[in-house]
């Protein structure tokens, strides 16, 4: 199948081959190429122009595929000094379809110095789970519990109160839901605020909600393991229990690294992972947890990105894990010469599959978003394809921030033949270190799986 805008992506090619001498900065096998299995087919479309910059796009469920809309979440920027109120949006996902609406979620704004992005969960039968969290004056944070009125919408939502925290006066809101396969169950893992005497900071906390009628009913939060500096979870909640990801890092923050933790559902620790450190000061970041395949969750599969404070190299790393046989293995690392190609190895999301392994998407340099295609989960040779139609300079914007991707794990339903990408890109007129305003773009990517790989 030949595309219309194939010759666009040959002139791309022809620049990434001059400018990016690959086979110095990247593996022999890692190439630039023109994409096989995908194309940009629609887009861009506008979700919202006046949001602060997003942070984590390719963790969070910030951003979820319905069977008839895109869903997604921000917070309305009102200037470098204001508490920003969170909106949901939903956009029409055919061209028949209903108008785009957003909706500012009914936050009580009394006593509260920052609000975080919702975060989103889509049960089976259609409706639409909101978290929001929001911190008080004294650093203590809350969730907030929404559901839509109706399936596959959120033009209504029902309020339905705070997730009671039990012994725990507040929360850390560094927190990540996700949902089982079959809607009947989520797991919300969050920290713990520092409480004299009880409670120290950052003590990772498994949140159980049951399905009952339509909406889910919380246990007590339970303590998971020991407090972990600068944990950011990545969540799986499968029939073998929930897996989460994060970083960890030591008291002055100079190494950073990652662990993985497979807890049952009753919050009782299983199987742990320390994934090997840098041996100098630098940092790590895992992202895109999802499963291996769209309709097998016994493995799931990550991305993590190694950046040490010196030298030329950087990492970028797929690894699996084995939810049934607790096993983790790395099954690729690409190193990447920063002064040669800078930025190539960049963090990005994940897009699992029906029929094969996952496939890779990122925007170096905070540019066009790349699909890498080809044996990424072996030892052959992969193809590093941009997409020209996403480059954020044709907008007049300086780049991407972060990208986003449906996610299964929490409740997103992923055609066969096509699906969106979403990213965040600074406004024309965003000030230098200002959180905003920036913009939330969409793309329909159609998939074609010439030649999709075997794992």
């Amino acid at each position: 199948m030949v595309s219309p805008i194939v010759p666009v992506w040959l002139v791309a090619q022809l620049f990434l081959q001059q400018e990016l001498p690959l086979s110095d900065g990247l593996p022999e096998t890692v190439r630039a190429g023109v994409a096989r299995e995908f194309a940009v087919v629609e887009g861009p479309h506008l979700l919202a122009e006046d949001l602060e910059l997003q942070w984590g796009g390719q963790n969070f469920s910030y951003f979820l595929e319905g069977r008839d809309h895109l869903f997604w979440t921000g917070l309305r920027y009102r200037g470098e000094d204001a508490v920003a109120p969170p909106v949901i949006g939903q956009f029409p996902k055919h061209p028949d379809g209903s108008a785009a609406t957003r909706t500012e979620l009914p936050i009580n704004f009394d006593n509260v110095s920052r609000v975080f992005q919702p975060l989103l969960l889509r049960t089976p039968d259609g409706h639409l789970h909101v978290f929001v969290g929001s911190e008080n004056s004294q650093g203590k944070g809350h969730v907030d519990y929404f559901r839509s009125r109706r399936p596959e919408e959120v033009t209504e939502l029902v309020a339905l109160g705070r997730i009671d925290g039990g012994e725990f006066a507040g929360f850390h809101l560094r927190m990540n839901v996700a949902l089982s396969k079959d809607g009947e169950r989520m797991a919300l893992v969050v920290l713990s605020c520092y409480e004299p005497g009880k409670h120290l900071i950052n003590t990772p906390l498994l949140v159980v909600g049951h399905r009952d009628g339509l909406d889910f009913r919380f246990d007590r939060p339970r303590v998971i393991t020991d407090p972990l500096r600068f944990f950011y979870p990545l969540v799986a909640a499968t029939e073998f229990g929930v897996v989460m990801i994060g970083a960890v890092s030591n008291d002055d923050d100079t190494h950073r690294s990652a662990v993985l933790m497979h807890v049952d559902w009753d919050g009782q620790l299983r199987e742990r992972h320390d994934l090997p450190p840098l041996p100098e000061p630098g940092k790590f970041s895992c992202h895109a947890l999802q499963p291996i395949r769209v309709d097998d969750w016994s493995r799931v599969v990550f991305q993590r990105s190694l950046v040490p404070d010196q030298g030329r190299f950087r990492s970028l790393e797929f690894w699996e894990y084995s939810v049934v046989e607790q096993s983790l293995v790395q099954r690729r690392s690409i190193r990447n010469d920063i002064e040669v190609a800078r930025s190539i190895t960049n963090g990005g999301e994940l897009l699992p599959r029906r029929d094969g392994p996952p496939v890779f998407f990122n925007n170096p340099a905070s540019q066009a978003i790349h699909v890498w295609e080809g044996d990424l989960w072996g030892d052959g040779e992969v193809r590093f394809c941009p997409f020209p139609e996403t480059d954020p300079g044709k907008r007049g914007s300086r780049g991407t921030r972060s990208i986003y991707l449906p996610n299964v794990l929490q409740g997103a339903v992923l055609p066969d033949d096509a699906f969106f990408l979403a990213a965040d890109v600074t406004n024309p007129d965003m000030q230098k270190g200002h959180r905003g305003p920036c913009s939330l773009l969409t793309w329909r990517i159609r998939s074609r799986f010439e030649s999709a790989n075997e794992d």
